[in-house]
């Protein structure tokens, strides 16, 4: 039997259920007597799109198999053992991945000297390396061979549709990123996410295709452990540093402002005063022209614009009026804090709950943990993506698997709860709404997506939220 011939009946279970699907679609249109109409073009080319894909898939893997020689006994590499068994449980805990065996030092970046910042031991830890330069985007170096896969299996979805109309992505990423967006209840770290990606198929294993998207995984990607204890002393001391500090402000967001909030009584049960701040409902007549008057949305913003490039064919977001809500009501919170007098604002949304031992935590992380280059301080990010600089904390950076039209959006999602250092709160304030009110990249109006984007800029670190740390907690879930 020839190669190609044997190869096309060895991999014919990695596509038979899509292909038999197709076909009992096929088969309901004749036998109901329907044709293809101009309604169903669009169906049409995306099946026929479908259909190349995975044809270029088939030749790919081909490619592969014949570059490398495998076979079913002995493959190593990832399209080879989908072509032998989809469902392939080989993808172990690979202890001689390059980047975890990397000399690195206590923070994972470079000391390049002083801060900008004051290096008040109060706001942070002096001792700290701070980041060094060329800090930017990172991207996952990918084969050719498993962008096509991931292509097929990412990007066509749902009965053959194409499930994004722009290929400028990385499919591979975004396959493992659709595990941590379908788990904000029951967070994980990324080699939990990277599994369950490979074991559906979406996905090479880090072992075939090594790639971290916080480096230096062991440091704080899940590893915090239980809720540290504090003796009496150390309470005291962390109670009065808050109280001297920190202001804290709780928003409101959408119908819930201006109501008691789950969060605003917690704040009372631990003895902290806040600041409430009401939020921005853009459903009410009036309230954007208000928010522009105010500064909280930049008066050349032109929402409409916005809009219609979302519900275009590229984005297909639907409205953005409950995002343009909450980017106002963070930015008339940042507000506040520039014109109070503390020098450290925490804002809180109202879906937030802080547990016992919260203000004795943030204190040790400020004080022993965090470099003195710091800005803004998330703490708890979903999907974080940079790199592990502590036990408990990662400095984000953007991630450079997804093109700027889509404001490298996807990770280090949540602004449930963010420190914000007071002095260069300005100059952070201007470059992000520069960034967020962007009617050409409807992503950017989500602020944390902003944010993250213009992290190579921004003195931005994070707690992700695998840890174990008792910060606060939403919903009931960290």
């Amino acid at each position: 039997m020839a190669p190609e011939q044997r190869f096309l009946e060895e991999t014919s279970h990695l596509v038979s259920e899509d292909e038999n699907l197709l076909a009992r679609e096929a088969k309901d249109v004749r036998s109901s007597g329907q044709h293809f109409s101009c309604r169903g073009f669009s169906d049409y080319r995306a099946a026929a799109l479908s259909l190349i894909l995975l044809f270029g898939t088939l030749v790919s893997l081909l490619a592969l198999l014949a570059h490398q020689a495998l076979n079913c006994s002995s493959s190593e590499g990832w399209a080879a053992r989908l072509v032998c068994d989809r469902r392939s449980s080989l993808r172990g805990a690979d202890l001689s991945h390059p980047l975890l065996l990397e000399a690195q030092n206590d923070s994972g970046v470079d000391d390049v000297g002083s801060s900008a910042h004051d290096a008040d031991s109060a706001f942070c830890n002096p001792e700290k390396p701070v980041t060094g330069s060329g800090w930017n985007s990172r991207a996952w170096d990918l084969e050719d061979g498993f962008k096509l896969v991931c292509e097929a299996r990412n990007r066509v979805k749902d009965h053959w549709k194409i499930r994004f109309s722009t290929e400028d992505r990385n499919w591979c990423w975004v396959g493992i990123k659709d595990m941590c967006h379908h788990s904000i209840h029951r967070p994980q770290n990324w080699d939990v996410y990277r599994d369950e990606a490979f074991q559906q198929s979406l996905a090479p294993s880090s072992s075939d295709s090594p790639f971290d998207p916080l480096e230096n995984p062991r440091l704080c990607d899940g590893t915090g452990g239980d809720v540290p204890s504090f003796s009496t002393p150390e309470e005291e001391e962390a109670n009065t540093w808050f109280k001297k500090h920190v202001k804290v402000y709780v928003v409101s967001l959408g119908k819930s402002q201006g109501n008691p909030s789950e969060v605003s009584t917690r704040l009372l049960a631990l003895g902290i005063e806040a600041i409430p701040v009401d939020g921005a409902d853009m459903a009410d007549s009036g309230m954007l022209e208000k928010a522009k008057a105010a500064g909280w949305v930049p008066k050349a913003f032109n929402f409409t614009a916005a809009q219609q490039v979302a519900d275009g064919p590229q984005f297909k977001e639907g409205s953005m009026i409950d995002t343009l809500g909450s980017a106002s009501a963070h930015f008339k919170a940042q507000d506040q804090i520039v014109k109070d007098s503390a020098p450290l604002g925490l804002v809180l949304e109202d879906d937030s709950y802080l547990i016992d031992g919260f203000v004795s935590n943030l204190w040790r992380i400020v004080t022993t943990e965090l470099p003195c280059d710091w800005d803004i301080l998330q703490l708890s990010a979903r999907c974080p993506y940079g790199k592990c600089i502590s036990q408990h904390l990662a400095r984000i950076r953007p991630d450079g698997n997804e093109p700027d039209w889509r404001c490298h959006a996807g990770v280090n999602l949540g602004m449930s709860a963010m420190l914000y250092r007071r002095s260069s709160l300005p100059a952070v304030q201007e470059l992000w709404k520069a960034t967020s009110f962007n009617e050409k990249s409807p992503h950017c109006l989500d602020v944390d997506v902003a944010l993250a984007s213009i992290s190579d800029r921004v003195g931005y670190y994070a707690i992700p939220n695998t840890q174990s740390l008792g910060i606060w907690v939403v919903n009931g879930s960290a």
